[in-house]
């Protein structure tokens, strides 16, 4: 049986807001219900392309209205159609993202979580995000949220697949270690590893790496691009990022860089799941950090 989403009541007369809210808060669900599924082991493959049987159903496209009742209309009926398929989770995403109709009121939504965190660290995240964006962005037309576990963002304009590094949150540590260049040099290397992981075609746009610094300390590296970047456009994306590390970390003991369609991460301590060591919560202590918003 098909997963259905939630359908959230609107108010009697729903503004444009109560729209993105609600598009925003089933874009949580969808990917809650895609269940981040390199945590419970290989998935099997698609039977089908649900394409050609998506478009056999006539699905509507949405041409924009000034009333929001209309754009609730559509997504209702297009969630009907997902059903008649019975098409899984992870197809409907796909279709989603290839139906989104025309028109100023369209709205184009990813929502991802980092690929090693569990599905209810996933769940708590999306849920947490969806109920702060809209708000904490003024309903803006382009609203994007970072959280150490899950990135969400929205806007009126298609950039499914594109590479987007023109804005971003830099999280650097205040503390800097000693014999600068043996650390970079070390760094250099775990990120290394980590983004040409990200980047290889089957890897779900994640990859993390660690190396011995000294007797004592650790690095650990993470790296991920979003899952609609193509091989190419994660790596030209993750070697932005990397090229920034000069310029923002330096040697400091940590530093993340957290783009629209990328991030990578560095820390001396193991941040990423399974957890290493004593097993502390991998959740950033920004009374550590210095925090850089990049704009466009």
């Amino acid at each position: 049986m098909a997963t259905m989403f939630p359908f959230l009541n609107l108010p009697i007369h729903p503004t444009l807001a109560d729209v993105l809210a609600r598009q925003t808060e089933l874009m949580a669900h969808l990917v809650n219900q895609m269940g981040n599924a390199g945590n419970h082991g290989p998935r099997a493959e698609p039977p089908v392309n649900r394409f050609g049987e998506f478009f056999r159903t006539n699905p509507p496209i949405f041409h924009g209205s000034k009333d929001p009742l209309d754009a609730n209309f559509w997504l209702n009926v297009i969630e009907e159609k997902l059903g008649l398929i019975e098409c899984e989770p992870h197809e409907k995403c796909k279709l989603g993202d290839s139906h989104g109709g025309k028109g100023s009121a369209v709205i184009y939504g990813l929502a991802q979580c980092r690929g090693d965190v569990s599905a209810g660290d996933c769940a708590a995240c999306l849920a947490d995000a969806a109920k702060q964006l809209p708000s904490t962005c003024s309903y803006s037309s382009d609203a994007r949220i970072w959280y150490d576990f899950c990135f969400m963002r929205y806007e009126n304009a298609d950039f499914i697949g594109q590479a987007d590094m023109d804005a971003g949150v830099i999280l650097v540590n205040v503390q800097a270690v000693d014999n600068a260049k043996a650390f970079e040099k070390a760094v250099a290397k775990v990120v290394g590893k980590a983004t040409a992981q990200a980047s290889a075609a089957g890897s779900a746009g994640l990859g993390r790496g660690r190396d011995q610094y000294t007797p004592f300390v650790t690095v650990y590296g993470l790296a991920q691009c979003t899952r609609d970047l193509a091989p190419l456009a994660c790596a030209q994306c993750l070697s932005t990022a990397v090229s920034r590390f000069g310029g923002y970390c330096g040697a400091r003991q940590g530093c993340q860089i957290n783009y629209s369609s990328c991030r990578v991460r560095y820390e001396i301590y193991p941040f990423y799941f399974p957890l290493a060591g004593d097993g502390r919560r991998a959740v950033t202590d920004m009374t550590k950090n210095t925090k850089i918003v990049v704009h466009p």
